[in-house]
């Protein structure tokens, strides 16, 4: 899967020696300009197709004709897009392209119409098939939800650099009990293979998960080697001040793909080496596809 870019049409044209006395006909202005190869074809199935909304994918279907194995830059595939301009969208490409029909999953936005087209294209040229809509229903985000979400955690002293890239949160959600694990929440502890964790309670219209703490600091799983965890009042944080807070809130996205984490730090409680090991601050986390 990659963002698509506009496919270049290749196309030469002999620059023409004109007199003033003579006026070109259309045969002698052609013959200036080099002929173009073959361009393959694409045409998409509109009524075979399958849209599994609870896991934000569709399958579709799409046959490809006049493709030749001399062709140069070959590419054949889908395009999917919420604009029916598709003015921005996501391209998949099949592997091996090669006239036949192909059918490929893609990835929709649940609650929204999804527009999609063929396309096949070389250096000649591009065809693109007439568009699919699919109108993909709307899920309850917690039935939609990742077993992994991933994000660039920076900290408090990064000044600019990311400390922790590609920290992943595991995610465990009871629906009966309307609780909440999750996983590797410290990204300090992470990298170190130290597992650390908080189970809080789901408030399914808000889409959050909230940890609750009377003294304002909670054990992750690190108090057995010195450190705990607090959650801080950013506007403290801005003035300089470490001030705990009782609560600590992530909220999820109306799709259930994204997670905004709040701001909290790892606190070493060891004996003549107490203070803070690290700042977290604000990350949204994304889903990772399985």
């Amino acid at each position: 899967m990659k963002t698509i870019k506009y496919l270049a049409i290749a196309a030469s044209a002999l620059l023409l020696a004109v007199s003033c006395q003579k006026t070109l006909e259309k045969a002698e202005v052609e013959k200036g300009f080099a002929p173009k190869g073959a361009v393959p074809t694409s045409t998409i199935n509109t009524s075979d197709f399958k849209i599994v909304e609870a896991q934000s994918y569709a399958e579709v279907t799409a046959s490809f004709s006049g493709i030749t194995s001399d062709m140069d830059s070959l590419e054949i595939g889908f395009l999917v897009s919420t604009d029916p301009d598709f003015t921005s969208s996501t391209s998949y490409l099949i592997e091996n392209p090669a006239d036949g029909t192909f059918t490929q999953q893609v990835k929709v936005k649940i609650g929204t119409i999804n527009y999609v087209k063929a396309f096949a294209g070389n250096t000649d040229g591009a065809s693109f098939s007439e568009t699919l809509a699919l109108d993909v229903p709307t899920v309850e985000w917690y039935k939609v939800l990742a077993g992994k979400y991933t994000a660039d955690v920076y900290s408090y002293w990064d000044e600019g650099a990311c400390s922790y890239e590609d920290h992943v949160l595991e995610i465990a959600f009871d629906l009966d009990a309307k609780k909440m694990t999750i996983n590797n929440i410290d990204p300090w502890a992470y990298p170190q293979g130290v597992p650390t964790s908080l189970t809080g309670d789901v408030d399914l219209e808000a889409r959050t998960v909230t940890f609750v703490s009377e003294t304002g600091y909670f054990d992750t799983g690190l108090s057995g080697y010195g450190f705990i965890t607090y959650a801080l009042d950013p506007a403290a944080l801005n003035e300089g001040n470490l001030v705990p807070v009782a609560e600590m809130t992530f909220k999820f996205s109306e799709d259930g793909q994204q997670i905004s984490a709040p701001l909290y730090c790892t606190y070493s409680i060891q004996e003549g080496n107490s203070g803070t090991v690290d700042i977290y601050l604000p990350q949204i986390y994304s889903a990772v596809s399985e």
